[in-house]
């Protein structure tokens, strides 16, 4: 397993939305919890089955400097193959990943 270390957005534009299957999900500053069953008012639950995939892995929000992920997972979060540790920046065009070999999202900014 990689080491941990802060990661750099990949320089676009602030990220306003997080695309999964098709679906273009809103950044607010209320919490979109990823996991298997993450129990939470804004979520997306994936597949029980998925390897590397904690009840609640992440948190997708925006923050006072823009949209952060939050890693509440043993197994791992990583943005454009980096591991998180703890929050980490996002922006227009980073990938997040949960998961091995993972679900990846899009982060995209949308007008």
């Amino acid at each position: 397993c990689p080491a941990a270390r802060p990661v750099q957005p990949a320089g676009g534009a602030r990220a306003t939305h997080l695309v999964h299957g098709g679906v273009a999900h809103t950044l607010e500053a209320e919490p979109l919890v990823i996991g298997s069953d993450p129990a939470a008012p804004r979520m997306l639950r994936l597949p029980a089955q998925l390897p590397g995939v904690s009840r609640r892995h992440c948190s997708v929000l925006l923050g006072a400097h823009g949209a952060i992920v939050r890693d509440h997972s043993r197994h791992g979060t990583f943005v454009n193959g980096q591991r998180v540790n703890g929050d980490a920046p996002l922006a227009a065009g980073d990938r997040l990943r949960v998961g091995s070999p993972g679900v990846v999202f899009e982060l995209v900014a949308v007008n």
